[in-house]
């Protein structure tokens, strides 16, 4: 039996191995891939569970090959085309048990008779077992236990630390996107809506140019609905997941509270202790600035939940007087670049509990928030100073400055510019690997900060790309 591949196809099922019987279309896809059984049908995308006849030691009974996924995008149009080969790209560099596999060649593309322009394919090795939905849907399985829970959530945390890292972030956690596996650990999957942080995306988020709205109703994050998803909106669905594991009640079908638009749910799972649900609620709270601040953070709350089940959390108020799209974008340093909003009197941030008097010194980028100022590393640094060019603005002629800065107290090195709009700069190494590039997202000269990079037994030098002519770079500084 093989299954066809043209989604128009009114009879995709086929007793032949070559061609469908009932449209023509090739059955044997690249030369290798059959389709096996339809797993899912959109206006964007055909998945279908395929083997690859060309595994290594395939034999002539297909029933031996270990089953992949081929998902086929429906659209030619550049955003779709740019996210699904996204995708690919994060399979191909995450590395993770619980992250699916690209397989061999696993993104191509091809042009096939039933339609007008070339269509891309991705194929990855299929993760056995349940989704959460199904799992959910189970008769015999009796309300969630707190401890299950927790093991839970702390395999997810995991995954999603390894995608952070990278600075993607998933946008559409919930619990059809997680597999549980034979094995009882659990797989996140379905990474097409996944968005990597950078300097433009989150300047976009900050100047209110929204992007793309991606998610799922009754998991979906308030900022993620207009557009201007960010790490913390992860934090958002993974908690109404595991509200929906517990309560075994979509987060749609729960009442609301007026005031805070937040669902009430802990009555519908008495199995949950106050610090558990403490957590659960911080990590859905409407604002993005009041959520767990990165995975580290949620995983120390963690620890206290298991020290002390039945005592309340002690919660963190974020105030800032900055407008909530600037907000947003300065709370996410641990993923993004820093320096896109003018930084010298705008941002203030106070900590109700567990104040922290001096924040803490970066050291070879392992601190959780790498921006010079706030780690007090701008105070003793050391700046080197080149002008690129000079560019008018207005009937003004200014010089494009950019300056390397190293502080030895931190064992870091950053950039700083003063630079036109579209221009962007960045830091190098002596082995050309590029910290924290920074594009200039308006008009306006001010100083403009990259993200930090290793500032010890290292050369490094600061180069900028202006709107017109050839990159300029300071010469290597040894650190």
């Amino acid at each position: 039996m093989s299954y066809c591949f043209n989604p128009y196809c009114s009879h995709p099922h086929n007793s032949s191995q070559d061609i469908c019987n009932h449209c023509g279309a090739n059955l044997l896809l690249q030369q290798r891939y059959r389709g096996v059984k339809l797993l899912g049908k959109s206006q964007l995308a055909l998945t279908v569970e395929v083997i690859d006849t060309h595994h290594e030691g395939a034999t002539e009974d297909l029933a031996d090959l270990s089953p992949k996924v081929l998902k086929i995008l429906l659209t030619n149009y550049p955003k779709a085309v740019e996210l699904f080969q996204q995708e690919a790209k994060i399979l191909r560099q995450i590395n993770h048990k619980g992250i699916p596999t690209l397989a061999t060649d696993g993104y191509f593309s091809f042009q096939p008779q039933w339609n007008n322009y070339p269509v891309h394919c991705l194929v990855i090795n299929k993760i056995p077992g349940l989704d959460l939905e199904q799992w959910l849907k189970q008769p015999n399985n009796q309300a969630m236990s707190q401890e299950k829970a927790l093991n839970w959530l702390k395999q997810l945390l995991d995954i999603l630390f390894q995608l952070h890292q990278q600075q993607y972030f998933h946008r559409d956690i919930k619990p059809s996107n997680i597999i549980l596996q034979p094995n009882g650990e659990l797989a996140l999957i379905e990474f097409g809506a996944a968005r990597k942080v950078t300097a433009t995306y989150l300047g976009k988020v900050g100047v209110n140019q929204g992007v793309t709205s991606i998610g799922t109703p009754g998991y979906i994050s308030p900022e993620q609905l207009n557009g201007a998803a960010l790490p913390q909106s992860d934090f958002f669905g993974l908690g109404r997941t595991f509200v929906h594991l517990l309560t075994r009640k979509h987060p749609q079908e729960l009442d609301k509270n007026i005031d805070t638009g937040a669902i009430i749910w802990r009555d519908f799972a008495p199995q949950v202790s106050v610090s558990f649900a403490d957590l659960l609620d911080s990590m859905m709270n409407f604002s993005p600035g009041k959520r767990p601040i990165n995975i580290e953070a949620i995983n120390k709350a963690l620890t206290k939940v298991e020290q002390f089940p039945h005592k309340p959390l002690i919660k963190k108020n974020f105030k800032s007087k900055l407008s909530l799209p600037i907000t947003l974008g300065m709370l996410f340093f641990p993923l993004s670049m820093v320096g896109l909003f003018s930084l010298g009197n705008n941002f203030k941030q106070e900590l109700a509990a567990d104040k922290i008097d001096d924040a803490p010194l970066c050291q070879n980028l392992t601190c959780i928030n790498r921006d010079p100022i706030d780690n007090k590393c701008d105070r003793d640094s050391q700046t080197i100073t080149s002008n690129i060019a000079n560019y008018r603005l207005g009937s003004d002629l200014i010089a494009y400055r950019i300056e390397v800065r190293y502080s030895a107290n931190c064992q870091a090195v950053w950039a700083r510019s003063e630079a036109p709009y579209r221009s962007s700069h960045y830091i190098e190494d002596k082995q050309g690997n590029i910290y924290g590039q920074v594009d200039i997202i308006k008009d306006g000269w001010n100083r403009h900060y990259a993200d930090m990079a290793p500032g010890k037994d290292i050369q490094i030098r600061a180069c900028a790309k202006p709107p017109v002519g050839e990159t300029g770079c300071t010469n290597f500084v040894q650190l």
